[in-house]
């Protein structure tokens, strides 16, 4: 999913820009000039990569949850960004550390796309538009799926319970002027089942303000996969995106709809509604201070099934998180650290923090360091 930690950080904006859709923005942490490589019949090649560490906790924890050491990335990415066609791949190991969820191992998480995780050749076909296909990333949301593309080490609860990551198909993506749009025809919450369309609009208001909107329409008989509990849920965003020469903002809201399935055993539709604002201030070439507050509600009061448990807390559960993030960075190496509450102000009993789930809040506080390459 998109913002720029610092200045200087421009320039894996440019290097990465391909790992993001054609028509949002991507916050990326630094990297030096990637190595060009001339590969033969592929010409010339662009190298890059990056990898990092965390160390995360939080108190008190979900039932079976844990904090400890993770491999936050270890990539690799290749990709031919210019000419007539164009590749984009990128390779390794990876965390998805994410508010109010039980953390789980490197391997874990990259069991969940792959050790590919976004892959794609792309067809420049005019001047104004481009068809790519293979593993793509989401249109949807403020935030992307790996952490050195964030503001924030950990994601929220938005992004974790109410959005897609990554989804394999097509999509066509054109830009004239102003205007940016991108139609995307794959499997939605990467569910294997190819009903899935997404579809975005965009429009620069200014040089440094843009607005957005995107929807997600999967098939409503999509079943649950390992990445997402409800994947035939419908998603509305609207975004709003200011890039200035300190402070980046970036508000959005969410909608989310699981309709009713009888082949499923949905029995009522399952909804949804998120609002954040995410925010970052450079005051130095190596300082920042980047911030993000959220608020999640579903509905469903008083139905107990697992379709109605968007949030994880339960059917109609209120959620209010706030992440502070000061990160330092110099050339490719860069550390940061999050510290984050999380308040409950809605939950089931037996659902919410603690060994007996009974607790509304909880502090969570991680640390990363790496460089990028």
């Amino acid at each position: 999913m998109r913002k720029n930690f610092l200045p200087s950080l421009t320039q894996l904006a440019c290097v990465l820009t391909l790992a993001a859709s054609s028509v949002t923005a991507a916050a990326q942490l630094p990297t030096p000039t990637p190595l060009a490589v001339a590969a033969g019949p592929l010409g010339g090649v662009q190298v890059s990569g990056v990898v990092s560490g965390a160390a995360l906790t939080a108190a008190p924890q979900l039932a079976g949850a844990g904090g400890g050491l993770n491999l936050t990335n270890a990539f690799v990415i290749l990709q031919r960004p210019t000419g007539t066609w164009r590749f984009y791949l990128q390779a390794g190991a990876y965390s998805l550390p994410a508010l109010g969820a039980p953390r789980r191992s490197t391997l874990a998480y990259t069991g969940l796309f792959g050790p590919a995780p976004q892959a794609y050749a792309e067809w420049k076909g005019g001047r104004d538009w481009s068809l790519r296909a293979g593993i793509l990333p989401t249109m949807i949301g403020q935030e992307d799926t790996f952490t050195f593309l964030n503001l924030n080490i950990e994601r929220g609860v938005i992004w974790n319970d109410m959005e897609n990551a990554v989804s394999r198909g097509a999509q066509f993506n054109y830009h004239r002027g102003r205007w940016s749009a991108a139609l995307q025809y794959g499997d939605g919450f990467f569910s294997g089942d190819y009903g899935a369309v997404s579809a975005m609009g965009s429009y620069q208001l200014t040089g440094q303000d843009s607005i957005s909107l995107v929807g997600l329409w999967p098939n409503r008989a999509t079943p649950p996969n390992a990445t997402f509990q409800d994947a035939n849920a419908r998603l509305l965003d609207l975004m709003y995106t200011h890039t200035g020469k300190r402070w980046t903002w970036e508000p959005y809201l969410l909608a989310f709809s699981s309709p009713a399935s009888r082949s499923l055993g949905y029995q009522r539709t399952a909804s949804a509604v998120g609002a954040a604002v995410l925010a970052d201030y450079h005051w130095s070439r190596r300082w920042s201070l980047a911030a993000r507050g959220e608020f999640a509600m579903g509905g469903g009061a008083g139905d107990l099934s697992a379709h109605q448990n968007i949030l994880g807390f339960g059917p109609a559960a209120r959620v209010l998180t706030f992440t502070v993030t000061p990160t330092w960075q110099d050339g490719g190496l860069f550390a940061r650290a999050d510290v984050s509450w999380v308040d409950l102000a809605q939950f089931t009993s037996g659902l919410g923090f603690g060994a007996q789930g009974r607790d509304g809040g909880q502090f969570c506080a991680a640390v990363e360091a790496g460089v990028a390459f």
